[in-house]
């Protein structure tokens, strides 16, 4: 009866959630638009070497913005428009009745000169004079119609001096109708000039260039400031593309203000087929919720007319991004969104449900009252929690315990129910498969928040979550198989004869939970192998959204054999992988929908297809099963015996 009622709490709650995950995709689905970015530098790069390449070439094919960067003193020297006066050259300028009055320290190696006769670069140096002498104690003079400027206490170091962005490049993208997006770096005058060129020019999108935000550590406020006087939408790139410091502080002062950012590096460019390119960039789109791809240039491209191959690039993107309902325009943020607190207590409600299912699944209190009393702390703390303004984190703490409880109690659920023949087999998978998925579900409503929807806060404790199921489903095969007192059976079982299949078994499980550990997380530390990488693009191909390898290929086929085995067989020690297997499908399932970044029904169709060819491949197993139980075993006994 308990049980049933838990179920109901669970079931009720879920409708609640549902409530908040269907106004979260309404909201997602509002914004369709995807605005094409090229890269300045490399755009430069391509139209030295493929003169054919036009501005207008990038209009027509989609691209609405170019990135510019901040010039520094050194990209002013490497294109020639400022050169350095060396002093065996001073003596040369005397003749010329240019002489510098601190040319005498110059000589002695304290201080640099420089001179340029560009138009453009003396307004430059004239408008940021006050702050070349408060800051460096720089000169500048003018002498036959060329400026001078002169750095008294010279370090190599200056090089790295901005000096504001090419005048020359905007205007021509503006002739071109081409929009300019600034990539400012972290250097302490970007800052000034970001409030410049925010008063002089009207750019609605600015990328920040560098592992750091102009402004962080201590500044960001003023940056926040000067892109909100402005009505500039920030451009965060991915972090798993490029983390920049104090991007995530900033986000919250502009509120949420932003549009997510997609890029190649130049080598990625160069070495990757169209196709794969076009790919990957789609699947930002569709999975992640990317609406700035950010464009780079081909520039090595051997298989004919470069200028051409950019052309046909851009034009297969656009084409690919149209065809699956996205519009190529300007890119708009989000509308800030977070889920009621009362839906995230009815969410929490929930979940404390599963949490007193999995107690008496691992414990012999056979839902007691101090079981039930077990909820009351856990929603007084998630109370207390809101009421403090720990809204963040108590999502993330009702997250995890989702994480936890729903996978466990999936697994442990349907190996405590009966199975006669194929149709219970199908209808016990089917049921673990949808308690897993009602774990997903809270957590993808507890996840609910703009701050989570734009990857600026994170589902935390990936590890435990991937790791803790698992042992507790270690804890119950002890706890149902062994002595009811897990204490004398783990002495036991320290006095026990250790041979080698013991070992070879210790060490499989082993690296199994390292190659498990090491892949999880949104920074893994081992790498995905090509013949995966090639798989995933043909079921991404076929399916439009590809299943994880760890639900299809591992946990689901393991979860059918696991539930076809007789319970008899379920005691053997031997059983142990194959009931984590098991889990991990289900621990899979769950965290699916941890990745608030991702659309949920992108996610739910994710599972879907796991489901279908998990069960598929299952079926192999269990026809293997059989086979083996029925034939080959029988003859070997009977070999034995002869």
């Amino acid at each position: 009866m308990m049980k049933k009622l838990l179920f109901s709490i669970i079931i009720i709650s879920v409708i609640f959630a549902s409530y908040t995950l269907i106004e979260r995709n309404q909201i997602v689905g509002q914004n369709n638009e995807v605005e094409l970015v090229y890269d300045g530098k490399g755009l430069d790069k391509l139209m030295a070497i493929a003169p054919d390449f036009k501005l207008t070439d990038l209009k027509q094919n989609g691209v609405s913005s170019v990135a510019v960067y901040e010039q520094t003193l050194q990209d002013l020297l490497e294109t020639g428009r400022l050169l350095k006066i060396e002093p065996a050259m001073l003596s040369l300028l005397d003749q010329l009745g240019a002489r510098i009055s601190t040319g005498s320290q110059l000589i002695s190696g304290n201080g640099a000169l420089f001179m340029t006769a560009d138009q453009v670069l003396k307004a430059k140096f004239t408008k940021i004079k006050p702050l070349l002498e408060e800051k460096y104690q720089a000169e500048i003079t003018e002498r036959n119609g060329n400026v001078y400027l002169y750095f008294p206490r010279w370090h190599e170091a200056l090089l790295k001096i901005p000096f504001g962005f090419s005048e020359k490049s905007i205007a021509d993208l503006i002739k071109a109708g081409l929009e300019v997006v600034p990539r400012s770096a972290n250097h302490p005058d970007s800052l000034m000039l970001l409030r410049d060129l925010s008063s002089d020019l009207a750019t609605e999108l600015i990328i920040f260039d560098g592992d750091e935000i102009t402004g962080y550590p201590t500044q960001i406020d003023k940056t926040a400031e000067i892109l909100q006087e402005n009505g500039i939408i920030l451009g965060q790139i991915e972090p798993f593309i490029a983390f920049q410091a104090g991007s995530e502080k900033l986000a919250k002062l502009l509120d949420y203000n932003l549009v997510r950012v997609h890029s190649l590096q130049q080598k990625e460019m160069n070495q990757h087929a169209e196709k794969k390119i076009v790919d990957r960039y789609l699947r930002a789109v569709r999975e992640r919720n990317v609406r700035v791809l950010y464009l780079k240039p081909d520039l090595t491209s051997n298989d004919g007319n470069l200028g051409a191959i950019n052309q046909q690039f851009l034009k297969s993107l656009k084409k690919s991004l149209l065809a699956e309902g996205f519009s190529v325009a300007k890119a708009e943020p989000f509308s800030v969104f977070a889920g009621s607190n009362l839906i995230l207590l009815i969410t929490i409600i929930g979940i404390i449900a599963g949490g007193i299912l999995l107690v008496n699944y691992l414990s012999d209190f056979a839902y007691s009252r101090w079981t039930i009393w077990l909820a009351l702390p856990a929603l007084v703390g998630a109370v207390v929690l809101l009421m403090l303004g720990k809204y963040i984190l108590t999502r993330q703490i009702a997250a995890l315990a989702a994480a936890i409880i729903f996978p466990t109690i999936a697994v442990l659920t349907g190996l405590t129910r009966e199975r006669t023949g194929i149709i219970d087999l199908i209808k016990n998978f089917l049921i673990v498969i949808g308690i897993s998925l009602l774990g997903g579900l809270f957590v993808a409503s507890a996840l609910s928040h703009s701050s989570f929807i734009l990857n600026i806060d994170q589902f935390r404790g990936v590890k435990i979550a991937f790791l803790l199921p698992l042992l507790l489903l270690i804890f119950h095969y002890f706890r149902v198989n062994g002595s009811k007192n897990i204490w004398q059976q783990s002495l036991t079982w320290l006095e026990s004869e250790i041979k080698y299949k013991h070992l070879m078994l210790a060490g499989l499980l082993g690296l199994l939970g390292i190659i498990y550990i090491g892949r999880t997380g949104n920074f893994p530390l081992l790498p995905v192998p090509a013949w995966e990488l090639t798989l995933r693009s043909w079921l991404e191909e076929i399916l439009y959204v590809r299943p994880r390898f760890k639900e299809f290929l591992i946990g689901h086929p393991f979860l059918l054999l696991s539930l076809w085995i007789p319970k008899k067989f379920r005691s053997s020690i031997l059983y142990i992988p194959l009931l984590l297997l098991a889990g991990i499908g289900q621990v899979t399932v769950v965290n699916t929908f941890s990745h608030a970044h991702t659309p949920v029904l992108i996610s739910l169709l994710r599972v879907i297809h796991g489901s279908w060819l998990g069960l598929l491949l299952g079926f192999v197993l269990v026809v293997g099963y059989q086979f083996l139980v029925k034939y080959i075993l029988p003859s070997l006994s009977t070999g034995r015996e002869q």
